[in-house]
């Protein structure tokens, strides 16, 4: 890959930090930046996510020109959003290496882990981190996203919010998280059509955007017994 394609550091760590408080309050939201078969790419897959200091949503993805497979023409692309996700900007391309792929991007934050498990904040309760893990509930089909959170460091994990479209199944691969500015949580997702078992043309329909208030997280999760010590 080119040296120029070491893009960035230079173009996207300035303006994404750590995230403060700014009285606005997003709500729950629900939209679909990326779209396959659309605006030059077949499909879009492996999102990641960012939120700058100003709530200016940043979501990046794979661009795949001609199909679904890891190894094939594809680009980085982003598209931003000015208000909380509700409305996208139009595509860029950050990354073009003519046929060669272009892929694996990752923003960087320097507070928070930007993968699909993250620091939220302390537990007043628990005098312990908030942890926010996502990923599908169905493992076997990749299916049913759903945000889980641990209120003790990761110890135990305690409530959930179900963030696939209903009903279940519903395809939900890669997703990437992130804190929003009134301390509500952005999940940018991959999603798609489960019932062409067959075909994964139709599960990489769209990448889709939703945020979730922080107090919706609250499904009961089953308790986990903890193994005796041998010790």
């Amino acid at each position: 890959m080119k040296p120029a394609l070491t893009f960035l550091a230079a173009l996207l760590l300035a303006p994404v930090a750590a995230l403060h408080g700014d009285g606005v309050t997003w709500g729950r939201v629900d939209s679909v930046p990326f779209v396959g078969g659309k605006e030059g790419y077949a499909v879009y897959r492996c999102p990641t996510l960012a939120v700058s200091t100003n709530g200016t949503v940043l979501a990046f993805c794979e661009g795949r020109v001609n199909s679904h497979q890891d190894e094939d023409d594809m680009d980085v692309v982003l598209k931003r959003s000015t208000d909380g996700g509700r409305t996208w900007g139009p595509l860029q391309v950050l990354a073009n290496d003519g046929k060669n792929p272009c892929k694996n991007q990752c923003p960087v934050e320097p507070r928070g882990c930007q993968a699909s498990l993250l620091f939220r904040s302390l537990n007043p309760a628990t005098g312990k981190g908030n942890i926010l893990f996502s990923n599908p509930a169905n493992a076997t089909v990749r299916s049913d996203g759903t945000l889980k959170l641990s209120e003790d460091d990761g110890h135990t994990w305690t409530r959930a919010f179900r963030y696939a479209r209903k009903p279940a199944p519903n395809f939900t691969g890669y997703s990437d998280i992130a804190v929003m500015p009134d301390g509500s949580v952005g999940i940018l997702h991959k999603g798609g059509d489960l019932r062409q078992a067959d075909s994964k043309k139709e599960r990489y329909d769209e990448v889709g955007f939703i945020v979730v208030p922080f107090a919706e997280i609250r499904t009961p999760l089953p308790t986990t017994p903890t193994k005796a010590s041998t010790e």
